[in-house]
């Protein structure tokens, strides 16, 4: 009988297969990122719709089930070609697409972030949390009449631009407020 001992790193299941990276935090922050899988290249995740970039793709990530949330990100590419691809052109793309995510909590954070008026804190607006992003969602559809459905699934670049809009003017009305008094 003869014992095979040398893994073939690139067949294996992908979630295995960055399990056994060694120095993760090494290969991760240095590894080779590109935008293209399996021949197919992406610009960014700003396109795709807002909740597959703040909800499906993250938590496909998190079950371990990445060729899935790749699917997602690149609609072009059937599953199963995305999992015959080999695990060092995926892994290129996932750190591609962590980049992209870092980019995306850098970008709401110098952008959307403000603080709560005390008032509002002390009238319990922290209980809305438990409902994530739906408040989110259920504007957008009243103030554009769509459907919830609808506005989940419009591009995270637009949802972007309606926050940001949204937040200059409170922050433009929160001034004139101030100015008035």
């Amino acid at each position: 009988m003869v014992e095979v001992t040398v893994i073939d790193m690139a067949r294996i299941q992908f979630s295995e297969f960055l399990r056994r990276i060694p120095a993760y935090d090494v290969v991760e922050k240095y590894a080779e990122r590109t935008n293209v899988l399996c021949g197919v290249q992406v610009d960014d995740l700003f396109s795709l719709p807002y909740w597959h970039v703040k909800k499906t793709i993250p938590d496909l990530i998190e079950l371990g089930k990445y060729e899935e949330a790749f699917s997602l990100i690149v609609p072009e590419l059937e599953l199963k070609e995305i999992q015959k691809a080999d695990n060092y052109s995926k892994a290129s793309f996932y750190f591609w697409v962590l980049d992209q995510y870092k980019l995306i909590i850098e970008l709401e954070k110098n952008n959307l972030k403000s603080s709560i008026d005390p008032k509002l804190i002390n009238a319990g607006i922290k209980k809305m949390e438990v409902l994530g992003d739906f408040p989110l969602i259920d504007s957008i559809a009243r103030d554009y009449n769509y459907t919830h459905d609808e506005a989940k699934m419009l591009p995270y670049e637009t949802v972007f631009q309606i926050q940001l809009k949204n937040k200059i003017e409170n922050d433009v009305n929160k001034k004139l407020e101030e100015q008035r008094k």
